[in-house]
């Protein structure tokens, strides 16, 4: 197919506007982002929706005063406030990272991380011992990456730190991505709970926008083509 034949397909598609701005809606949500969810409602006319897993392709109604934790959750971790952000959640309902340790412990870890690069050192061990090793619980990768944060007072220079095998594998010279990343896991943990789903029942449908996951499908039918040597253009 032609650059051009697929182009002309492309324009003569018919997507629905509401479609569109339900999906946009739907990311908002998942992802927490309550002041974007209510200004594109504000300004599109959308009412706030989300996409589950009963029906794909309809629509379900949100109270967006259902997103605050999540969103506070979100603020608390760019802010820096590991402990604050631990408290959102414990508030929701304990069980939520209670029933998922390895959740609950990779937070906690982010905290030992702060204190550690503030050179608390003797807050960080006590830290250490009295929170993350209760928390580990003799999981011994768990274990590992708290000594790998412990690692870091080796250094007094944040460059370093960064630098060093440690800081790359704590991702701790790309923080914003880090927090975003346990900001994505805790968000899951809270819709999932939400849903009922219990902590090993992990369905994508419930977490993920369903314009992230569209793409997903979409990247993988352009490889299955491109194995078989269909030449196209590519998004």
């Amino acid at each position: 197919i032609s650059r051009e034949e697929w182009a002309a397909r492309m324009q003569a598609a018919d997507v629905p506007k509401e479609l569109l701005k339900n999906l946009v809606m739907d990311y908002f949500v998942k992802r927490g982002f309550t002041k974007a969810a209510k200004a594109f409602q504000r300004e599109s006319f959308t009412e706030p929706v989300k996409y589950g897993p009963e029906d794909e392709d309809k629509p379900i109604p949100v109270d967006l005063a259902e997103l605050e934790p999540k969103s506070k959750v979100n603020q608390a971790l760019q802010d820096g406030e590991i402990l604050k952000a631990i408290e959102v959640v414990n508030q929701l309902d304990p069980k939520i990272l209670r029933d998922r340790p390895a959740l609950n412990f990779k937070l906690h870890r982010e905290r030992l991380l702060e204190l550690v690069l503030a050179d608390k050192v003797e807050e960080a061990i006590n830290f250490a011992k009295d929170v993350l090793v209760p928390l580990g619980d003799g999981n011994h990768e768990l274990l590992h990456t708290m000594e790998e944060v412990m690692a870091l007072l080796l250094f007094t220079d944040r460059k370093q730190a960064e630098e060093s095998v440690w800081g790359k594998s704590l991702g701790l010279d790309d923080e914003g991505q880090r927090r975003d990343n346990i900001a994505h896991e805790i968000n899951s943990a809270i819709m999932n709970h939400q849903e009922g789903l219990e902590p090993d029942d992990f369905d994508p449908r419930v977490t993920e926008p369903k314009l992230h996951m569209k793409m997903k499908e979409l990247l993988i039918k352009q490889r299955k083509l491109s194995e078989k040597g269909v030449k196209f253009p590519k998004v």
